[in-house]
């Protein structure tokens, strides 16, 4: 709905993310929100930093639905990694601000991300695209985005389908 409403949210991240009671996802908290016809430029690091994509960070002048599209990629992975981030190593502890200043500053250097550490590697890969530094190597909308969750969930139900067709043979 946003992206049809030309709404840039510019801080999705957990928090802002709420289920209701038929089991829909909508987003909250719009106070860093702004029209993406209005001029991006004044974007200027809005948002969370743990969730901020590299082009809002660096405050370029082009920030358009893509930076959504990174933050929500990044959400996603932490689901896929043990709740941690892209560059912090499970350690049994609590997330220090160190270490997420140290995969921030990983982050936003252009560092490859790592495949998150649970999942289906082609659902990482949606991931790692949604995340991608190159915001030109990103999807291009939400609804390409969608559709690639949606093959795999096909693709996926279609396998499934077939592991229940076979019976194996009970001949010794």
């Amino acid at each position: 709905i946003c992206q049809q409403e030309k709404i840039l949210h510019l801080d999705i991240k957990p928090e802002n993310i709420f289920q209701d009671e038929k089991g829909h996802y909508k987003l909250g908290d719009f106070g860093s929100a702004m029209f993406s016809d209005r001029n991006s430029k004044s974007v200027h690091r809005r948002g969370t930093p743990l969730y901020m994509s590299p082009e809002m960070s660096q405050e370029q002048s082009c920030i358009d639905s893509r930076a959504d599209l990174y933050a929500l990629g990044l959400v996603m992975y932490e689901l896929l990694n043990a709740q941690l981030p892209p560059f912090v190593e499970p350690n049994g502890k609590a997330v220090s601000v160190e270490m997420e200043q140290e995969a921030i500053k990983k982050r936003m250097a252009g560092a490859e991300l790592p495949m998150p550490r649970q999942g289906k590697v082609d659902l990482g890969r949606v991931v790692l695209k949604a995340c991608a530094f190159d915001v030109n190597k990103r999807f291009d909308n939400a609804e390409t985005m969608l559709e690639a969750l949606n093959d795999l969930n096909d693709a996926t139900q279609k396998y499934e389908e077939q592991l229940e067709a076979y019976q194996p043979s009970n001949d010794s």
